[in-house]
């Protein structure tokens, strides 16, 4: 009695003194029977809303439900019930919006692969009852966003060293350039387009109440679906230093056609848009529970690109 269960059996609120929130929300669950919210309708499972065995002291790890003080009878030490609770919901896997602070480097680096390569692993991960933590998703975003413009200015720059300085120590000088095509009015669109895509996967109010979706889950999706796409700028430059260097030591290559390094650019962040739009699928399909969410992802990814073209 009062273990929450894959049965959902609502647990035996007099022994919980504390309030529950809900993981949609935020708005006590105390007292509900039902696993569904009654304030913004969202179904959970009383096991991961309330998984008791997992509350324990942060200091000795005694198991603390039952307790009728927020005081650890093992070690004495005082703790709020919310916080145990909080720990206790916090997912077992290591990704960057979970441990940003005590681990940030190799949470990073993890996420950042499972999120780029192995989306359907990271999502397998995640437990869509668990509430997204906005300060380390924005964090995560502000970093790809660095990433993209570092690689666009300074790996050009510092592959135009590199690469003409080995070209001259061979005695092949070629005069190589990585200061692209692409300019501030590129950078300023891309801005543009990433802001609004989000806003208009916002814009989905049917998709959003049907399926209990809200906007910090959705922000959750968004961001880790365009960790492959904040890396194809630095793609692009090192297919570009790798062609380079195939025309420093095969000489017979020199003179090959502009529209080649174009095209190669060009391709690479074309495959960045796809790949995001495949990302936020499987995100709205394997996280947030929608179907069909293909479309959905396609829809906000043109009307995105549409609206942000619109700006003078």
């Amino acid at each position: 009695m009062g273990r929450p269960d894959a049965t959902q059996t609502p647990p035996d609120w007099e022994r919980i003194p504390f309030e529950v929130p809900c993981p949609g929300c935020a708005e006590n669950l105390h007292g509900t029977a039902d696993s569904l919210c009654p304030h913004c309708c969202v179904s959970f499972e009383w096991g991961a809303v309330l998984p008791i065995d997992e509350l324990r002291c942060s200091q000795c790890n005694y198991r603390v439900f039952g307790l009728t003080e927020p005081r650890c009878p093992e070690c004495g030490q005082s703790f709020a019930w919310k916080d145990a609770l909080d720990a206790a919901r916090i997912p077992k896997h290591l990704t960057f919006e979970h441990r940003w602070i005590d681990e940030p480097v190799p949470a990073l680096a993890r996420t950042w692969w499972l999120a780029a390569v192995r989306p359907n692993r990271l999502w397998a991960m995640h437990d869509p009852m668990d509430r997204p933590k906005v300060a380390p998703l924005l964090l995560f975003m502000f970093i790809q966003w660095a990433v993209f413009a570092f690689s666009w200015t300074g790996v050009g720059f510092l592959a135009d060293e590199g690469v003409n300085e080995l070209a001259r120590l061979l005695d092949r000088p070629a005069g190589f350039s990585y200061q692209f095509r692409l300019g501030a009015e590129f950078f300023k669109l891309t801005g543009a387009w990433y802001v609004i895509t989000f806003l208009c996967m916002q814009m989905f109010v049917l998709s959003k109440e049907r399926y209990g979706a809200r906007w910090k889950q959705i922000l959750r999706v968004y961001v880790h679906a365009t960790a492959f796409a904040s890396l194809c700028m630095l793609i692009s430059i090192l297919l570009e230093i790798a062609v380079d260097l195939s025309v420093v030591f095969i000489p017979a290559l020199r003179g090959l056609p502009f529209v080649i390094y174009d095209r190669l650019q060009r391709g690479v962040l074309l495959l960045g848009v796809v790949v995001t739009w495949v990302h936020i699928w499987i995100g709205y399909h394997r996280h947030l529970k929608i179907p069909r969410a293909w479309g959905t992802s396609a829809m906000c990814l043109v009307l995105g690109y549409l609206l942000s073209g619109a700006i003078p």
